[in-house]
C-alpha cells in the first residue's frame, strides 16, 4: 500500500510545452500515471489553464513563445505555493534552470523525457505536495475520498475493532465510533473496562495503574491493530493518539494517514 502511488492515480496535472512531438510523446507516458491531465501550448495557456483547474503539479518547458515557463511560474506562485512545479528543458539551458531555483521549482529533468524519470519525479514532487497541504490542514483536498468511501471505512472500523480487541482482553468495547476526517482516522470506544480492571479501581489509587497498563497493551498490539485498520482504509497509517480514560469508561486513538519519500 504506498499511499503517494494510490493519491498519483487521482491527482491533476498541467502539461505546457510548445513542441508538439515531445507534447504527443509525454502526454501519453503522462496519461498512464495521473489521474487527469491538461496540456498547454505555451505559457499563457498554461497560466489560464492553471487558474481553471488548479492542478496538483505543473510540468513544464521553459523556453516558450507569448509566455516562456519563467514568467508563468512566478505568475503561478503568486496565488499558489503548495503546488508541485517540474521543468523539463535542454542541458544547455542552465541560466534558466538556475532562475526557475530562485522562484520555487521542486524538480527539473533534462530533455528528452524517460518515462522512469518522470514517474519518479512526479512522486518526489507529490510527496512535498502532500507535506505542504498537510501543513497547512488542505490534504483533504487531494485524498478523493468520496461519501461512499468515509462511510465504507468508518462502518469496517465500527464492525471489526470490538472483536479485534476482545480477541486479546477478553473483552471488547460495547460502542465504537468511528470518523474519517481530512488525513486522520479517530475511533472512540465506550464501555472498555474488563472485570479485573473495575475491580481495581474500587480503589482510585489504581487510577493511573490501570490507565498505564492499557496504555501499553495498545503499545504491545500496534503493529497488528494499524494493518487492521489498514486492511480497511487501504492506505498505510500509523497511530499518533492514544488517550484512555478508565474512569468514564472510554478511550480515544487517532490514526493518520503515513506517508514517505520513497513511497516504501
Amino acid at each position: 500500500m504506498k499511499n503517494v502511488d494510490l493519491i498519483m492515480n487521482s491527482i491533476k496535472v498541467l502539461y505546457v510545452e510548445d513542441e508538439e512531438v515531445t507534447r504527443i510523446i509525454t502526454k501519453k507516458i503522462l496519461k498512464k500515471i495521473v489521474g487527469k491531465i491538461f496540456i498547454a501550448k505555451d505559457g499563457q495557456e498554461g497560466l489560464e489553464l492553471f487558474k481553471k483547474y488548479k492542478p496538483e503539479i505543473v510540468v513544464t518547458d521553459l523556453r516558450m513563445p507569448i509566455l516562456d515557463g519563467i514568467d508563468m511560474i512566478k505568475n503561478i506562485r503568486q496565488f499558489n505555493q503548495e503546488c508541485g512545479i517540474i521543468i523539463n528543458t535542454e542541458v544547455e539551458d542552465i541560466d534558466y534552470i538556475l532562475k526557475s531555483v530562485d522562484i520555487g521549482i521542486d524538480k527539473y529533468i533534462v530533455k528528452p523525457i524517460e518515462e522512469k524519470e518522470i514517474v519518479e519525479a512526479l512522486r518526489k514532487v507529490l510527496f512535498k505536495v502532500i507535506q505542504r497541504k498537510k501543513a497547512n490542514g488542505n490534504l483533504y483536498e487531494i485524498l478523493k475520498i468520496d461519501k461512499e468511501d468515509k462511510i465504507r471505512i468508518e462502518e469496517g472500523v465500527k464492525a471489526k475493532v470490538p472483536s479485534f480487541i476482545k480477541k486479546y482482553t477478553g473483552k471488547g468495547p460495547k460502542d465504537v465510533k468511528a470518523s474519517f476526517l481530512g488525513n486522520q482516522i479517530e475511533i472512540r470506544q465506550y464501555d472498555i473496562l474488563t472485570s479485573m480492571e473495575k475491580i481495581l479501581l474500587e480503589n482510585r489509587n489504581n487510577l493511573m495503574l490501570v490507565k498505564y497498563y492499557r496504555k501499553l497493551f495498545y503499545k504491545e498490539i500496534e503493529n497488528e491493530f494499524v494493518n487492521l485498520i489498514q486492511e480497511i482504509v487501504g492506505m498505510n497509517l500509523e497511530i499518533v493518539k492514544i488517550y484512555t480514560n478508565p474512569l468514564e469508561n472510554m478511550e480515544q486513538i487517532v490514526f493518520e494517514l503515513k506517508f514517505n519519500e520513497n513511497c516504501n
